[in-house]
């Protein structure tokens, strides 16, 4: 019998950070990311109508804790940002399919970053 043989394997990313937003308000569409949040925390947050955004390397990751934290606030749907009419630094994010509650679980992308 022979050894596999493997690679290196590459260093684990940080997982996510989950942290309060707010939507920038200089036509920019950006998301400026506050103060660090615990999960129940940020559905919480959700609940109320406020914003959050996660941040981190692995988008994937990024979008799939946004889309756990806004189905805590109920149905979502999910959005890609419209550039050319929300800005050039808009995020993807989800969103209730009705409102209430308003706000949004905004996620960073590997070419999209929070403020």
């Amino acid at each position: 019998m022979t050894a596999a043989r493997t690679g290196p394997t590459a260093p684990a990313s940080a997982p996510p950070e989950i942290r309060e937003a707010t939507r920038a308000t200089d036509g920019s569409g950006g998301v400026v990311k506050g103060a660090l949040l615990t999960q129940a925390r940020a559905e919480a947050r959700r609940q109320a109508g406020l914003d959050i955004v996660i941040c981190g390397e692995e988008a994937v990751a990024n979008r799939l804790l946004a889309a756990d934290i806004e189905s805590a606030a109920g149905p979502w749907t999910h959005h890609y940002p419209n550039l050319a009419t929300t800005g050039p630094r808009a995020l993807p994010h989800f969103q209730q399919r009705r409102k209430p509650p308003a706000g949004h679980s905004f996620y960073e992308t590997a070419n999209h970053k929070a403020l």
